[in-house]
């Protein structure tokens, strides 16, 4: 706290309140009243970075006010990180680095970033059939076995709460279970979240506007799966079994209403299908028959609602994209425009 103190006094002592960098300022205030102007570059797990007068300074959350506390947990707070546009003029190159090089590992993969900006990899580790984590501190990669029980993290999906705290849904090969393991900033817990036959394979986990986790999977042989928590129990359901094998790679997202969809391979007709979800019932619609396609569907919505899907034309090796568009009855827009673009 000392340390703490002595530089927010140095500089007030300064008078430094010029804008910085080009990003918004914003008076912050320690534990014990001192206060300062700079702009956030950056926070983790009971961290903060500050730049104040061109310098850097790394400082533990539980010396600043309460009141910045609160802030930073928000978006506002979050936002001050982000470069607004990007400078044309600057250069710009890849860093590559080894983040885990113990035995097999980084087979399957799936990166996410957190509130605060850092990035976070759920991955398996094939030498010890283990679901592992990766996170990087501002500083520092850091890695950590989350489940060892058996064959696990086959398939894993990585996602951060709203909240900032980091959660994975994986498989289980030994059991053939859907599991689910979620950080509450203190320790990792794990649970099966569906254990009816051999399911959990090709899982998506994505996190509703209101903090809840839903992972949309697959069920041999022949389900697409969704499972969804409501802030006390888990609920598991059939959304499509129409045809053969269905779900065997699922792409979950919430759109802005805050309602789940899901993009998904239709083994059977050899197509790709789309699932949606209005506050009642779902639906379901193939979006693309035109060959042998539908592979790696992945599902993202625009600014503006609509959802659009990248998937892989297996006939052709190609990449093709989807994406609903809105048009009017009767229009000629709508009397011209493919199925795929309707809902």
């Amino acid at each position: 706290m000392k340390k703490l103190v002595l530089l927010f006094a140095a500089l007030l002592v300064a008078g430094f309140c010029e804008k910085l960098s080009g990003e918004i300022q914003r008076v912050w205030t320690s534990a014990d009243g001192k206060k300062l102007t700079g702009t956030l570059e950056g926070q983790g797990e009971g961290w903060v970075k500050l730049r104040v007068k061109d310098k850097i300074y790394r400082l533990k959350l539980e010396k600043l006010s309460q009141t910045d506390q609160d802030y930073l947990k928000t978006q506002a707070g979050i936002k001050q990180a982000v470069e607004r546009k990007p400078d044309p003029g600057k250069q710009y190159s890849w860093k590559i680095a080894t983040i885990d090089s113990e035995g097999v590992v980084g087979t399957p993969t799936s990166l996410a970033f957190s509130p605060s900006g850092q990035p976070a990899i759920s991955y398996y580790d094939g030498s010890n059939r283990a679901l592992r984590y990766a996170s990087f501190d501002g500083f520092n990669w850091i890695t950590e076995t989350i489940d060892s029980e058996g064959d696990v993290g086959t398939s894993t999906s990585l996602a951060f709460s709203p909240s900032g705290q980091p959660a994975i849904s994986y498989y289980d090969l030994t059991n053939t279970d859907l599991k689910y393991a979620r950080y509450d900033g203190r320790k990792w817990t794990t649970q099966t979240i569906d254990r009816e036959g051999r399911v959990g394979w090709f899982n998506s986990l994505s996190f509703s506007p209101s903090g809840h986790p839903a992972i949309s999977y697959h069920k041999y042989p022949n389900y697409l799966k969704y499972a969804s928590f409501d802030g006390v129990n888990w609920t598991t359901e059939a959304i499509d079994s129409e045809g053969g094998s269905l779900g065997t790679d699922t792409s979950l997202s919430h759109g802005p209403d805050g309602h789940p969809a899901i993009s998904y391979s239709d083994d059977t007709n050899k197509g790709l299908k789309y699932a949606s979800y209005d506050g009642r019932k779902w639906t379901t619609k193939a979006i693309d028959r035109e060959g042998r396609i539908g592979g790696y569907p992945s599902l993202a919505f625009s600014p503006s609602g609509q959802p659009g899907i990248a998937y892989v034309d297996k006939s052709n090796g190609g990449l093709k994209y989807a994406h609903r568009v809105i048009v009017k009855k009767g229009s000629a827009a709508l009397k011209s425009a493919p199925e795929k673009a309707e809902e």
